[in-house]
């Protein structure tokens, strides 16, 4: 028996292996955006920790900005690509699912925590050059912001 007999017998067959492609790059900008915004958050907490306080140059946020956006857009792409191709096989029923809901939400909250991290808490952290040189309102903000994002 061929692979291509075994994909006969699953129903709607000629979309199992995109839809597998789909759902390895969704699953591969989860950890680019995952991956880094955890490495970056550990560096950061360890600098607090220690009370090192190591400025951080723009560039460094610039490319941890890039790097995030880049995951975050791969994970709307292909997670609206591997929904609508589910919609395509099984109806809209697929929208009904919980699971696929909680998803929805969490990856929005990202989406809106991450705007605020890049047009508010990265500035004034590139401004201050350190999160003890904000002050104590602004440092609450970008904590919380922080810790969404970890929590996320």
């Amino acid at each position: 028996m061929q692979l291509s007999d075994s994909l006969s017998l699953l129903p709607d067959a000629p979309m199992v292996i995109p839809r597998l492609a789909v759902l390895y790059a969704h699953l591969l900008a989860c950890c680019v955006a995952v991956g880094i915004t955890l490495a970056a958050d550990v560096a950061a907490l360890r600098r607090i920790a220690t009370g090192i306080v190591i400025e951080r140059r723009h560039a460094d946020f610039q490319t941890l900005q890039a790097t995030v956006s880049f995951g975050l857009w791969g994970l709307w792409i292909t997670g609206i690509t591997v929904v609508a191709i589910d919609v395509a096989l099984q109806g809209f029923i697929v929208l009904s699912n919980p699971k696929l809901q909680g998803k929805i939400a969490v990856v929005s909250i990202l989406t809106i925590n991450g705007i605020f991290l890049h047009r508010y808490a990265i500035p004034a952290l590139t401004e201050a050059g350190s999160l003890l040189n904000l002050a104590p309102a602004v440092q609450r903000r970008v904590l919380a912001a922080g810790v969404l994002s970890g929590v996320s």
